[in-house]
């Protein structure tokens, strides 16, 4: 027992010695560097060291010398979250440096020995709000209000559906490790639909955009088509006056009005499929049409004329028929006299 003791007291010395060399060897260093970097740049953070504020330059880098002390230090961030503009704001994210990950992830790291030069680096995720606007191909606007719903897929494959004139809050800068470093990415999104009247007026991931590089609201370009309906008599081929009733690809109905000339233009179509037929006719056909490109579209009807004109031929073909008929019937009930009987004569007759 006296053994053990006498060894655990050894133990102790020497440990103890080992903590006054280092102390003593930290002192003649004299002071050490103390180097904090924000990733990506980020103006207005905050830093203490044991409770002292940190001073941080433009872009959100502390520098100094530290006395070189083995005693323990706690550096902590005092801004997590840092408001760069009305738009802009940067969240913390963890902390780059030190070989405790476990720490990496809390606003402050504790029992952080500065006896040698201390590089740290604080990674910031910054978030950017963005505002949209739409136009056509030709750079016309388009009505916010038209448009039902946004949905956009980050680079990570995340999705995300909004309303068209909401300012939406994306991830315009995130953290990476590369080569064992930590560097800023941009983030990249794409468009995936915008819903117009129940069609999908984009393609799929064609447009894309950094939130970090838009300076005011993004432009977003759609697929909009016109078409050029005529309503035309199936017969006779003239124009037909009435009212064009179009089907939207959300099922959605209008009756619109053709000009004298039973023609009318829309123009802003979502591209889709629609069905189209004119009111007020004799037998209006329905057809379906793909509005892929802008073109004109024919609308044929059978008017109350056409009518007239089929019912009229139906009646002088079935006249017709008759007519015949009845004079086969007759020619079938006339007997026919043959060339003998006629050289007989009655009185001939025994």
């Amino acid at each position: 027992m006296t053994g053990v003791r006498g060894l655990t007291a050894l133990l102790m010395a020497l440990l103890a010695l080992v903590a006054t060399a280092g102390t003593a060897a930290a002192k003649d260093r004299g002071p050490v560097p103390l180097e904090i970097t924000t990733v990506p740049p980020t103006p207005g953070v905050a830093y203490t060291l044991d409770a002292t504020p940190l001073p941080t330059d433009a872009r959100g880098v502390a520098r100094g010398v530290v006395p070189a002390s083995a005693t323990p230090h706690r550096i902590a961030l005092a801004t997590p979250s840092v408001r760069q503009s009305p738009d802009v704001v940067s969240e913390f994210v963890r902390w780059y440096g030190r070989g405790d990950t476990d720490q990496g992830y809390g606003n402050a790291l504790d029992n952080v020995r500065i006896d040698h030069t201390v590089k740290l680096r604080v990674a910031f995720r910054e978030s950017r709000t963005v505002r949209f606007a739409f136009v056509d191909q030709a750079h016309h606007p388009v009505d916010p209000g038209r448009i039902s719903s946004v949905t956009l897929r980050s680079d990570t494959n995340q999705s995300q559906t909004v309303r068209p004139r909401d300012a939406v809050s994306l991830v315009a800068v995130r953290p990476s490790t590369a080569a064992g470093d930590v560097v800023a990415r941009d983030a990249t999104y794409s468009v995936q639909s915008v819903m117009i009247d129940g069609a999908n007026v984009v393609n799929v991931g064609e447009q894309r955009f950094r939130p970090s590089q838009v300076d005011g609201p993004w432009e977003v370009v759609l697929l909009l088509r016109s078409a050029h309906f005529r309503v035309r008599d199936r017969l006779l081929g003239s124009a037909v006056p009435t009212v064009v009733h179009l089907t939207y690809p959300d099922g959605r109905g209008d009756d619109l009005q053709t000009d004298g000339q039973g023609e009318i233009v829309l123009t802003s179509l979502a591209r889709g499929t629609y069905r189209v037929s004119a009111a007020g006719q004799a037998y209006s056909l329905t057809q379906d049409l793909t509005l892929s490109r802008s073109q004109f579209v024919d609308v044929p009807v059978f008017s109350v004329a056409d009518a007239m004109i089929l019912g009229g031929a139906a009646a002088l073909l079935l006249a017709a028929v008759l007519a015949l008929g009845r004079w086969r019937s007759r020619r079938l009930r006339t007997p026919v006299q043959t060339p003998v009987d006629a050289a007989v004569d009655p009185a001939d007759q025994p």
